[in-house]
């Protein structure tokens, strides 16, 4: 084993698995997670809660998949230092999904939630 504990890759794995569960839960309940709203967003009674909720489950849950296999090849890296080049790979592809995940939410809620 080399380096120190990845805490960071810990957290983004967490993240991760979080919004698997969002994506999910929003899929199963037709509630939107406040995780999904910007800050101080409340949803108005008229939205278009079930449009909004079908534009973003599936980027929800790559997302979630993604920054979950990023954080695991972080942790796994501490023993497999070979893996480097895919784990840093996968997290360049992780920052820009982020990136895109953003701006999609971003444009979902202007157009379904009128925001």
């Amino acid at each position: 084993m080399t380096g120190t504990f990845p805490i960071f890759d810990v957290i983004v794995l967490g993240c991760g698995v979080y919004l698997i569960w969002a994506a999910i839960t929003m899929k199963k309940s037709r509630v939107i997670p406040g995780i999904m709203l910007s800050k101080g967003v409340e949803v108005p009674k008229n939205a278009d809660k079930e449009g909004f909720l079908e534009a973003m489950f599936l980027p929800t849950l790559l997302m979630g998949i993604v920054g979950s296999v990023s954080g695991i090849l972080g942790v796994a890296m501490m023993y497999y230092p070979e893996i480097g080049t895919i784990q840093f790979v996968v997290l360049i592809l992780t920052f820009i999904m982020l990136i895109v995940y953003g701006y999609l939410n971003i444009k979902a809620q202007k157009k379904h939630l009128q925001i």
